[in-house]
């Protein structure tokens, strides 16, 4: 009892200390922005992140139908992206601005994911609370030793592929911690024989909208636990393996559904690439621990089938197999994957220890001093990026003016913009653009060609104004950005209906 009190203790500081660690760089990001400058909101792939900034902004105006804000023909729309629909309405409904509210629901994710994975851990490790700690502490601070090439320009998946890793997830985005949670809640309802059905089916709801993915590594996971117990011939319960796949899987049916029935969605999809990475990307990424852990299965192989944590052995070889699977989306099934991944390296480390007569603490400190450099470096990164005014994350003031301007004009407006300047339009005025994200503008490639040749002034004032008119684009923005690109003749002929900074917003008016 005397040591349950000192690990719960132990826990309730470490939830500080990693909240603390997911907030402030944010933070001090948002109060460097100086007077010139504009915290954008995010430090880990804002790309993506201000394409859920805009997800949000439609369910703010309303929306339960989101439409494609990157693409100039955002098509009828589909009901997904529910989450951040969702927290659209509540910003809404509550006033909290947008940003506040993906922050608010990141960080309330985040320890929902820790508290869950406590309780996971400790469910596999019963017998021995040392162990559950140290399973907790390493998922939920330590990576890969991608550090060690960062020196030479190589980035390894351990510093980007966020819903592979707990503290990358939660540094990132607020649907990787709630959804890597919900599938640590459906695998213990499952493990720990509860027999009220209607909670898994809520969580495997959930679970569908939040992270549709999920669904598909915990219907493995179950798949593969149940084809063990069918060969060990014990009694099977196939329940919780139909529940989850069928009302888990009915968002993801409905998806795939609609990337075939949709023209623009599917056009979408087909540029929604997301391969694995290398095979020593992968492992780089998720060594020491992953080393640990399957020389620790490998010693107890005779047994690791009658313990609780056969199932982190079921899911880290599901994964794998799943990942070399010949599908666009392989990266999507690492989901979470670090977190079995760290169980068993404390699992293996302990019976490494044993095996050859090492010290088990010395051991896990080793594992653990080289797991953790790599979000050292990420938090950092961020800092660096924030000192330098990174245009990827901060909005110029004479930019936010923009952005402030463009949100009071109707919303069926298009904009022209630099495509950098364009990943920040849709979430910070609502309006859409014509290129701003890879994967969500529709033939990506050829529209980003397209905004980049108008902006050069290579095109004759025929050829850019045919541009603006074919796309019924609305207004044209020319600021520091778009001036790198060159100076389209076109606007010479157009007077500006905005003017801040040397950042202009030409009407393009046809009648």
């Amino acid at each position: 009892m005397e040591d349950q009190d000192i690990y719960k203790q132990k826990f309730i500081i470490f939830l500080v200390i990693f909240a603390l660690m997911i907030v402030l760089p944010y933070a001090a990001a948002a109060m460097m922005g100086g007077k010139h400058h504009v915290f954008g909101g995010f430090l880990l792939n804002p790309l993506d992140g201000n394409s859920y900034l805009a997800k949000m902004y439609q369910g703010a105006e309303g929306a339960w139908r989101f439409t494609l804000p990157f693409t100039p023909e955002p098509g009828e729309g589909a009901y997904i992206f529910l989450f951040y629909l969702f927290l659209g309405h509540l910003c809404r409904l509550t006033g909290i601005p947008l940003i506040w509210m993906f922050h608010i629901w990141r960080v309330t994710g985040s320890v929902f994911l820790l508290i869950v994975m406590r309780r996971f851990f400790l469910f596999l490790f019963a017998d021995d609370g040392k162990s559950a700690w140290r399973a907790l502490l390493l998922a939920g601070i330590g990576s890969g030793m991608g550090w060690t090439v960062f020196a030479f320009g190589v980035m390894t998946g351990d510093f980007w592929v966020a819903e592979a890793y707990p503290f990358l997830s939660s540094y990132a985005n607020p649907h990787f911690p709630i959804g890597l949670g919900l599938m640590l809640l459906i695998l213990l309802f499952a493990m720990e024989g509860k027999k009220d059905y209607w909670q898994l089916v809520v969580m495997a709801l959930l679970l569908g909208i939040i992270m549709p993915f999920g669904v598909a590594v915990d219907c493995m996971i179950f798949a593969g636990l149940v084809a063990v117990d069918q060969i060990k011939k014990k009694k099977v319960n196939y329940l919780p393996l139909i529940l989850i796949g069928v009302f888990g899987g009915a968002m993801i049916a409905y998806q795939v559904g609609v990337t075939i029935w949709d023209p623009v969605f599917s056009a979408w999809n087909a540029q929604n690439v997301t391969p694995v990475t290398a095979w020593w990307d992968l492992l780089l990424s998720f060594s020491p621990v992953l080393l640990v852990a399957m020389g620790g299965v490998w010693l107890s192989r005779k047994d690791m089938l009658e313990t609780k944590a056969f199932v982190l052995v079921v899911w880290l070889a599901g994964a794998i197999l799943m990942m070399v699977l010949p599908v666009n989306l392989q990266r999507r099934f690492v989901l979470g994957l670090f977190i079995p991944a760290a169980g068993l390296g404390v699992y293996g480390s302990k019976k490494i220890a044993e095996h050859f007569k090492f010290n088990r603490d010395r051991l896990y400190k080793i594992v653990l001093g080289l797991a953790v450099p790599t979000n050292v470096i990420l938090l950092l990164a961020g800092v660096l990026g924030a000192l330098s005014k990174n245009s990827s994350i901060y909005l110029t003031r004479a930019e936010q003016e923009v952005m402030l301007w463009l949100e009071a004009q109707p919303r069926e407006c298009l904009v022209l913009a630099d495509p950098k300047l364009g990943m920040f339009v849709p979430g910070h005025s609502g309006c859409r653009v014509m290129y701003g994200h890879p994967f969500e503008t529709v033939n990506a490639e050829k529209e980003e060609e397209k905004v980049e040749s108008f902006y050069s002034g290579g095109l004759s004032v025929e050829e850019e104004w045919g541009y603006l008119v074919d796309n019924g684009i609305k207004y044209v923005i020319y600021g520091e950005r778009e001036r790198a690109l060159g100076n389209p003749k076109v606007l010479e002929t157009l007077s500006p209906v905005f003017e801040e900074n040397e950042v202009e917003i030409y009407a393009v008016k046809t009648e």
